[in-house]
């Protein structure tokens, strides 16, 4: 098939784009190039999964689909968890049970939840006593009264990788982010989750590096047909995005930097007092105990220092990561 020229109208007002549209096209005539413009085999398009209409995107970039490793493979598993479809029956805030109660009829549940790169404390327990006993019973019936016959495993999905250490994220939030799943966990539909070989915990921490890299969500994108950030990252997604093939090679530098981030967000966590590595509140952790009369004022300004530094090395972290 022939090269085609696509252009790209985007920020030009509606009013505009006609006017706009000729001069891109006359200067395409005059000179060969023009702004905003671009060229290219629409078979291309087949070398991304789905074929997306990422016409933008150069040709370097589409053959990273085609010659690097996807995330789903050399044993790496991508996948969804389960659905309870009674939350409000199922699930239970950590602190709501008693601490014999945990790993006995309720377990750690990750579940989404807001933007997190690294660590986010689970906050959310699931009844999942005799090995999910009451929320298969559930499942078959509400399984039998829309479809005619009882089928727990339609809601609950790869129940084999229940309790694993792995890698998981929000699969709808502003912005990707993946965070440590700790082992002893049960993960949810919109948790989703990857898995490593022999549950690897260096290999892990530097994929976790990876998918929280610039690189990596600009080709999650690139399968979504959008330069803007996406919005749901489904487990089919990430599964077919290229990952770099010589990873071991830089496996302990990325596990290094992954730690540090992941210390990094917990730490700010030991300040809150619903999550599970809370000590102290702010004011107390960094109370001036030389002076009493301005211990509050200078414990604020002391909270609030930290917290800025905690955010640059989180950010030069982020860099030498994308580096």
């Amino acid at each position: 098939m022939s090269e085609s020229t696509f252009f790209r109208l985007l920020k030009t007002p509606i009013d505009d784009k006609g006017a706009r549209l000729a001069a891109q096209i006359a200067a395409l005539n005059e000179t060969g190039q023009a702004d905003e413009t671009y060229t290219l085999d629409p078979a291309d398009f087949g070398l991304i999964s789905g074929s997306p209409f990422a016409y933008w995107v150069s040709e370097s970039i589409r053959k990273l689909f085609a010659e690097m490793p996807q995330m789903q493979s050399d044993g790496r598993r991508v996948c969804f968890g389960l659905s309870t479809k009674n939350d409000f029956r199922f699930l239970r805030l950590s602190w709501e049970i008693g601490p014999l109660d945990l790993h006995r009829q309720w377990f750690p549940f990750a579940k989404g939840g807001t933007f997190s790169p690294y660590h986010c404390d689970i906050h959310l327990v699931i009844d999942w006593e005799n090995n999910g006993e009451r929320l298969k019973a559930f499942a078959d019936k509400r399984t039998e009264e829309l479809f005619g016959k009882p089928g727990w495993s339609r809601w609950i999905n790869n129940w084999n990788e229940y309790f694993r250490p792995g890698l998981t994220w929000p699969r709808r939030t502003s912005g990707f982010s993946v965070r440590v799943l700790p082992k002893d966990c049960i993960f949810a539909d919109k948790g989703p989750t990857v898995f490593v070989p022999n549950d690897n915990p260096d290999k892990l921490m530097a994929l976790q590096s990876v998918m929280n890299s610039t690189a990596f969500e600009m080709l999650v994108r690139v399968q979504l047909a959008r330069t803007h950030l996406a919005q749901s990252y489904e487990v089919g997604l990430i599964q077919c995005t290229p990952i770099p093939t010589d990873l071991d090679g830089a496996q302990e530098q990325l596990a290094v930097l992954a730690h540090e981030a992941h210390n990094l967000q917990r730490d700010r966590d030991r300040t809150d007092e619903t999550t599970h590595v809370f000590c102290l509140p702010a004011l107390v952790s960094h109370r001036a105990t030389e002076d009493t009369e301005k211990s509050l004022e200078l414990g604020a300004l002391r909270a609030s220092a930290a917290e800025t530094s905690a955010q640059a090395r989180l950010s030069a972290i982020q860099t030498e990561i994308d580096d």
